[in-house]
């Protein structure tokens, strides 16, 4: 790695414990490999999030974009009744 700085952090110790462990575990050969590997965790985190985010605008926009009519809760719960009762007739579960 040729840009590397050098940083200071402090961390907890239950924190300072996990890293320690993931080094003498040889999981990892230093504490800053373990730094480097959860930072490109958090970046993949923070790339899914932000590709989850952009697909639920762009559904929503789709929606809001949508030509077919816009139904009131109550016009969509009286089609679901009147097409529930028609299927009943149908399979002879009630007389109409």
């Amino acid at each position: 790695m040729s840009d590397q700085v050098k940083l200071s952090i402090t961390v907890t110790a239950q924190q300072a414990q996990a890293i320690k462990d993931r080094v003498a575990s040889g999981a990892y050969a230093s504490v800053s490999e373990v730094i480097r590997a959860g930072l490109r965790r958090l970046e993949h985190e923070e790339e899914d999030y932000r590709e989850r985010l952009n697909s639920l605008r762009r559904r929503v926009n789709a929606s809001l974009d949508d030509p077919r009519p816009s139904l009131t809760g109550e016009q969509v719960r009286e089609s679901i009744r009147r097409h529930h009762e028609a299927t009943m007739k149908r399979h002879g579960k009630i007389q109409g």
